[in-house]
């Protein structure tokens, strides 16, 4: 468990010691030691592979952390290290696919010239109508419906095998918890 901690530890480190460093971008140096992130004048495919990097590391090195539990959870269990790469694996390709939709949607704001210098929205009613939708989105019945079905990592990975789940949705499948718990 140790090893996994340290792993997982070190990764997050790793990844933002990258985006700290400037995640790839190209820099101006602007006299007395400044340097200033550089984004060239039009897209490129190179360019959107160095933002598409540049978001999947973020992903992991903000992710990874909120993940930890339960992953140290599942690498706890009989043949959970295994199960732990699995888990951790098909996490991040979630994430890296979300990176992916980001990349698209800041190519396209930029393109659109919708961004500026400094990634921010340029239109303050387009800013403000972003913000009301996202509070929108948290207050609706579809935010709601989300939560009260999924499963929460204790039912999937831990000893309690009542199917009952703690936000009171449908029960994870005995399937799958026990394979996560390492006893199937």
């Amino acid at each position: 468990m140790k090893t996994v901690f340290a792993a997982l530890a070190g990764i997050v480190a790793v990844s933002w010691i990258y985006l700290l460093a400037g995640a790839g971008m190209p820099k101006m140096e602007m006299g007395s030691g400044n340097v200033m992130l550089m984004p060239p004048a039009s897209w490129s495919v190179g360019y959107a592979a160095i933002i598409f990097v540049m978001w999947t590391i973020m992903m992991v090195a903000m992710m990874i952390p909120s993940a930890a539990p339960t992953i140290l959870r599942i690498a706890n269990r009989a043949q959970g290290l295994t199960i732990a790469a699995f888990f951790t694996s098909g996490y991040l390709i979630v994430w890296t696919g979300f990176s992916a939709l980001a990349t698209t949607a800041q190519w396209a704001f930029d393109s659109a010239h919708v961004l500026s210098d400094s990634m921010a929205i340029r239109s303050e009613v387009a800013a403000g109508l972003i913000v009301i939708a996202s509070g929108l989105y948290q207050l609706s019945p579809v935010k709601r419906n989300c939560l009260r079905r999924c499963c929460s990592s204790k039912n999937l990975v831990g000893d309690d095998r009542t199917t009952s789940l703690q936000w009171g949705g449908p029960p994870c499948p005995p399937p799958l918890r026990e394979s996560m718990a390492g006893t199937a």
